[in-house]
């Protein structure tokens, strides 16, 4: 079958190998890396919608696909809100982003760092190369956490309390006082202030 005839199911196919590999580069990568990713993405023989869909799942934002599609956010949005099937795409491709960013956390926590050896022969790690990762993984999981809070958010449990057979609750006590036990309250009181 020629290049001209594929679907574009197949060409996806024939290209997932080389977008799982440049998935697992994207993960950390720097803005001019990222640049170069998104002019590979721009090259290759997809339509505007596949490009997009295959460099959201890469893990870059929702402006470099779109720029590596060609097409500008206000397209994509209004293709989204038009297009069920295109918006339900653009989810499982954020979906699969963030199993590659979720997997890169993993990774970055089985990463030893680099040790030394100090005078006295103990071995110590860099403080500041551990200081740097423990941001950049929290960093990394608070978006994931912002970006799909159903499966990396915090756990918020709230509690409702009601009352017998779903009342409110009573919480104002009442107390019966006297005007005699009004008077001695109001006569200590002044004694303890002289």
């Amino acid at each position: 079958m020629t290049e001209e005839k594929l679907t574009r199911k197949q060409k996806r196919e024939i290209n997932k190998a080389t977008w799982r590999e440049l998935s697992r580069e994207a993960r950390a990568l720097s803005k001019q890396e990222r640049e170069e990713v998104i002019k590979e993405i721009r090259n290759c023989d997809l339509d505007w919608r596949d490009k997009y869909l295959e460099a959201l799942q890469m893990g870059l934002s929702i402006a470099e696909a779109a720029s590596a599609s060609k097409k500008g956010l206000s397209y994509i949005y209004a293709e989204r809100r038009s297009n069920e099937e295109f918006d339900n795409e653009h989810t499982r491709a954020r979906e699969i982003s963030n199993d590659l960013k979720a997997e890169a956390i993993e990774a970055m926590n089985e990463e030893t760092p680099r040790e030394g050896i100090d005078a006295q022969g103990n071995r110590f790690y860099d403080k500041t190369e551990l200081q740097w990762r423990k941001a950049k993984e929290d960093s990394a999981k608070w978006l994931l956490s912002v970006r799909d809070p159903k499966r990396f958010g915090t756990q918020r449990v709230s509690a409702e309390l009601t009352g017998k057979d779903g009342a409110d609750l009573n919480t104002a006590k009442m107390f019966v006082v006297t005007q005699e036990e009004l008077d001695k309250a109001a006569e200590k009181i002044r004694r303890e202030s002289q």
